[in-house]
């Protein structure tokens, strides 16, 4: 069997919801990654643009199971969130297939199901630029997980 090419994960992801449109900024398997998730949260009030919010992921876990990966851990927001832990689910695909969606869900503290996202691929483009250029990093200092992120 010849091994085939995956696509990374990393890239910004834009999705709607019932309440927000978010915009995530991911960076977790790229040559210098900067182990960030990064979420912005638009209103869907008709005004394009209208910003929320903003979430950092950290002390993030990464499991990869199979064909998916999951991305864990508690988000600190800009906002006072009801749902602060965030579930990232991302099917690996190879190069000859359109770059899979990722599918974002938010849990309270006490594990109830909070909004489910999903999330369609965007643009890699980002990545050029660096972490230091997100828009959350400018509101919510950067900062390196404080667990190892295993695969």
């Amino acid at each position: 069997m010849i091994p085939v090419a995956v696509w990374p994960l990393s890239g910004s992801y834009a999705g709607d919801g019932d309440t927000y449109r978010i915009e995530v900024l991911l960076d977790v398997d790229t040559l210098r990654s900067c182990a960030l998730l990064t979420v912005d949260f638009y209103a869907r009030d008709g005004q394009p643009g209208t910003h929320i919010g903003a979430c950092l992921l950290r002390s993030s876990s990464i499991v990869c199971e199979g064909n998916r990966t999951l991305i864990k851990g508690a988000g600190r927001f800009t906002f006072a969130a009801a749902a602060p832990l965030i579930e990232v689910v991302i099917e690996r695909r190879n190069v000859f297939q359109k770059r899979a969606p990722a599918t974002l869900r938010f849990f309270s503290m006490t594990l109830s199901a909070g909004a489910i996202y999903d999330c369609e691929f965007r643009t890699h483009s980002h990545l050029a630029r660096g972490c230091e250029a997100s828009p959350v990093c400018a509101v919510l200092p950067f900062a390196r997980p404080q667990e190892p992120i295993s695969r």
